[in-house]
């Protein structure tokens, strides 16, 4: 039976996904913090094993299965997330699990993968604990969500998604590939999706179109982070209301006190 995408089968694997991402969670919050942290180190590196067996899977296409996409770029980092609890690398991993999300959910160059064939335990399984872990590490309470990684966070992804379309750019040159034929990591120069293809309409250039992905990366940025924004907002209000009863006071009394300075100074 072929993997599918959007049918019973395709939906079923997704609820699959979440339901085993859940269990880890249940499971771990029970157990002690360095056990948390050993788990997730042992799925982690299940993930890159998974990941590095799927590039060399097919040796005749090793070019076109280097993990130059936010997803397989995530799963590398995995390990050094998980052991360092890095505030900068885990908050980053957490936007760029969409990444995974993606592959998994838009599955269309894996729709005809037999369902439990090694290929399909390879990628489903890797991008399974591409999306858990990050979000696995912040729930248990290892690393703490910060607003303030979201800036460099956004830069980071554009930067990257910048160099892979050079990278695209110099790879489908050297081979003389055109962009149907050769690499397209991360989509650069053609879109691979349904949705994507929607952008393309709008936006019909290549690297360019992208662009049009950012308001969705934002809202995906808001859904994790809005609860850290709304306390940030709430502990500052009283500062702006106390330097605003400053600004008053001094205002209504500059004058007064300038006037006496300078009598006392001239007296």
């Amino acid at each position: 039976m072929p993997w599918g995408s959007f049918g019973t089968t395709h939906l079923l694997t997704l609820a699959l996904a979440v339901m085993v991402n859940l269990l880890i969670y249940l499971i771990l919050k029970r157990n002690t913090r360095s056990k948390q942290i050993l788990a997730l180190f042992v799925f982690s590196l299940i993930a890159v094993s998974f990941l590095i067996t799927n590039i060399i899977f097919d040796k005749s296409n090793l070019i076109k299965n280097l993990p130059l996409t936010f997803g397989g770029l995530s799963i590398i980092l995995l390990p050094y997330a998980v052991l360092t609890r890095s505030k900068r690398i885990c908050n980053l991993l957490l936007i760029w699990s969409v990444g995974s999300i993606m592959a998994l959910v838009f599955n269309a160059d894996m729709a005809n993968v037999e369902l439990l064939s090694f290929e399909f335990v390879l990628f489903f399984t890797m991008h399974m604990f591409g999306v858990g872990i990050p979000i696995l590490l912040f729930e248990l309470g290892l690393v703490e969500r910060d607003t303030h990684t979201v800036k460099p966070t956004l830069i980071a992804t554009i930067s990257v998604y910048t160099v892979v379309h050079w990278v695209n750019l110099a790879i489908n040159s050297a081979n003389k590939w055109s962009a149907k034929d050769g690499v397209n990591y991360m989509s650069t120069l053609t879109p691979s999706n349904s949705l994507l293809r929607f952008f393309y309409l709008v936006i019909p250039a290549e690297y360019w179109y992208m662009v049009l992905v950012l308001p969705l990366l934002l809202v995906y940025i808001l859904y994790w982070y809005l609860p850290e924004i709304l306390d940030n907002r709430r502990r500052k209000h009283p500062l702006r209301e106390k330097l605003k009863d400053i600004d008053r006071y001094y205002d209504e009394y500059e004058d007064e006190y300038i006037d006496e300075i300078i009598k006392k100074r001239y007296r």
